[in-house]
């Protein structure tokens, strides 16, 4: 059976949805945010970077900003390999 675009899409939203919830999660605010950590850094959404960023006189959005290595696209978040990951750590 042929998959439809409908079905490979729903497929890789239930694989993005699971990676969402057995990842790590920082919380702001009162919500939770994805992050992954590589080599001892924390690599988060660049969401969760905005948000911050709005908040910046708040000293806990500070201390978050200062832990967070790297901020990229949800998605990249995902399905990014460590691999790559370092290689935009150590370039």
């Amino acid at each position: 059976m042929a998959q439809t675009k409908e079905m490979k899409s729903s497929k890789g939203q239930k694989e993005t949805y699971e990676a969402y919830e057995t990842c790590d999660h920082l919380y702001f605010l009162g919500s939770k945010f994805p992050y992954r950590e590589v080599d001892g850094l924390k690599v988060a959404t660049e969401r969760l970077e905005n948000i911050l960023l709005d908040f910046i006189s708040c000293s806990e959005a500070r201390e978050l900003l200062e832990e967070i290595a790297y901020f990229c696209r949800e998605k990249d978040l995902f399905t990014l390999s460590e691999e790559k990951i370092r290689e935009i750590f150590y370039p």
